[in-house]
């Protein structure tokens, strides 16, 4: 914090300054010498308008009316940033920097020479919890461990405090270790003692206070419940989220190397030691510990073998991600030829529900390249022959993918060796290609609007002659115009139009469906009436012409049925 001397000078510098608040100054130089930051940048921060309201409100007499107001202060983008509270942090907050805040403590607004008595300032570390963890391990613990800091406080009271304490260090470090995906079996009050016990000595065991006893078993059963969060934790969780098959790699390296990590405290020497203890004291937690290993040992066995198998698939995967989409199509393939070799290898992993998660992410992840190759928000928008062209790529390598999985379904039989038994893919192809076929019929959609885009988009050029030719013109000018306006929806609509859920997207093509029978058969009466003008075969080819350019099929039935009964072309 600044001296009462630096508080002074830095006062009667803000009084030379005719209109600034001498109390800005003062916060200034508490920014100033905890945070450090570059010359200029604590005047650069307060002189924004946001800035000026956050301390206006602060330091007014009405500020602490309510909830006591709180000003943080953090680096931000090579500078400061200002908010009112914890939660509003800036998003591009430099990792690893702390922050300071300023706390009003009473109704009197601080004075302009001291901020003493009315706003209580302090550092914000980077890592909270890191910070509150290494206070209690190298402060609180240790303060309460010293026996001349409790002498006048009853035993009871000494043991609920350190027990309370205990507990909160432990919880602390458990969640510490599961923000970096592990898992932390603490330790008990009294485990520390465990491995100096000779458990064939009756007069250590019954040295042995009972409260570590209970502490020993109250431990075994948090630890249980731990090891079974662990163990019921399935790939197939995140599913709902469209995962790409890189989250099951993920998942079964990080199961992979929390189970050891679970395993390797559970080989400790205290931990072997109290495991010991309860079994010299037939304690009926010993059995319940006993399971609880052997669980830890036996899905550590399978996430290894699993997480080995899985392995190969990476470089795949990464390859299948890095080339365009175009390229995909010949790396379908070799992917597929490495999962059947991960079925036919690791018996662990040789279950449908498991594989199912695998082959439906391999699916996400076309979908997720395929859309971004199609760009939605682009498709509708562009020319329309190229995104028919690049709809046809898509089409094309995900139906091959689908004949490439049968294909290797059908011929399993060839990974599996000579004196091993055949374990085939037992499963329906719809629990796969439940999303991916979604995916296809709303390509085939956007395809056929496309198409009936590109067939009326050649009514601006459609042009009649005879008698009546410039008014059925017009007539056709006017659908096209009504046409423009209906295919516009399309083109300003914000929603994916790729995304199978998108109902709004399902709403707008089905009323353009219906608007365009209404466009076709107006277009069939125009040209009935072009057909009742020819005056001979000629002309009447050149109408059919046009028609074969619209290509719209009640148009033409129509055309015909016009065309049949008009006596001008009877034999």
């Amino acid at each position: 914090m600044p001296s009462a001397k630096e508080l002074a000078t830095l006062a009667e510098n803000a009084d030379e300054e005719p209109g600034a608040d001498p109390r800005l100054r003062l916060l200034g130089a508490y920014v100033a010498q905890s945070l450090r930051p570059a010359a200029g940048a604590w005047e650069r921060c307060a002189g924004t308008p946001e800035a000026e309201q956050l301390f206006q409100a602060f330091l007014g007499r009405e500020a602490v009316e309510g909830q006591r107001p709180l000003l943080v202060v953090r680096p931000w983008l090579g500078g400061l940033a200002v908010r009112a509270g914890l939660d509003e942090a800036p998003e591009s907050r430099p990792a690893r920097a702390k922050g300071l805040f300023f706390l009003r403590t009473g109704p009197e607004p601080p004075g302009p020479n001291s901020l003493r008595g009315a706003v209580v300032c302090g550092d914000l570390p980077a890592a909270p919890l890191e910070h509150l963890a290494a206070l209690f391990s190298e402060v609180v613990i240790p303060v309460l461990a010293n026996e001349k800091n409790r002498l006048d406080w009853p035993h009871m009271v000494c043991q609920d405090v350190r027990r309370h304490a205990h507990t909160l260090q432990c919880d602390l470090l458990v969640i510490l270790e599961q923000v970096k995906g592990k898992t932390l079996l603490p330790l008990p009050i009294g485990s520390e003692k465990m491995e100096f016990v000779d458990f064939q000595s009756e007069t250590d065991l019954d040295s042995i206070d009972k409260s570590v006893i209970y502490a020993i078993e109250s431990a075994v059963v948090r630890w249980s419940h731990q090891v079974q969060v662990v163990l019921k934790k399935e790939s197939s969780q995140p599913l709902l989220e469209n995962p790409t098959p890189k989250v099951e790699l993920e998942f079964w390296k990080s199961r992979y190397e929390d189970l050891e990590y679970i395993y390797n405290q559970l080989r400790t020497i205290k931990v072997r030691g109290m495991a010991g203890l309860l079994d010299k004291l037939q304690s009926s937690y010993f059995p319940a510990f006993k399971a609880m290993f052997s669980d830890v040992e036996a899905a550590l066995t399978e996430a290894q073998d699993i997480h080995v198998h899985l392995v190969p698939l990476h470089c795949h995967l990464e390859t299948l991600e890095s080339v365009e989409f175009p390229e995909v199509k010949s790396r379908l393939q070799p992917l597929l030829h490495v999962v059947c070799l991960i079925w036919a290898t690791c018996k662990c992993y040789r279950s449908p529900g498991r594989l199912t998660v695998l082959l439906q992410e391999i699916c996400n992840l076309l979908i997720q390249q395929a859309s971004n190759y199609l760009s939605p928000e682009d498709l509708l928008r562009s020319e329309i022959e190229e995104s028919q062209r690049k709809l046809r790529v898509v089409s094309d390598t995900l139906s091959f993918f689908k004949q490439v999985f049968q294909d290797r379904r059908e011929n399993l039989h060839t990974y599996f060796k000579e004196n091993q038994e055949v374990k085939e893919w037992d499963f329906q192809s719809s629990l796969v290609f439940v999303r991916l076929d979604g995916f296809l019929e709303r390509l085939h959609v956007v395809e056929d609007l496309l198409k009936t885009a590109l067939d009326l988009h050649k009514l601006g050029k459609l042009e009649f002659s005879g008698i009546r030719g410039n008014a059925l013109s017009q007539q056709a000018q006017q659908l096209f115009e009504e046409f423009q306006e209906m295919y516009g929806v399309f083109s300003e609509a914000s929603y994916d139009c790729l995304d199978p859920q998108s109902t709004e997207f399902e709403k707008d093509v089905t009323e353009f469906n219906q608007r365009v029978e209404d466009l076709d058969r107006r277009l069939g009466t125009i040209f009935i009436q072009a057909f009742d003008d020819t005056p001979g075969l000629e002309h009447a080819f050149k109408v059919c012409r046009s028609v074969a350019g619209a290509t719209l099929v009640l148009s033409t039935l129509i055309l015909i049925r016009g065309w049949m009964s008009n006596p001008a072309y009877e034999d």
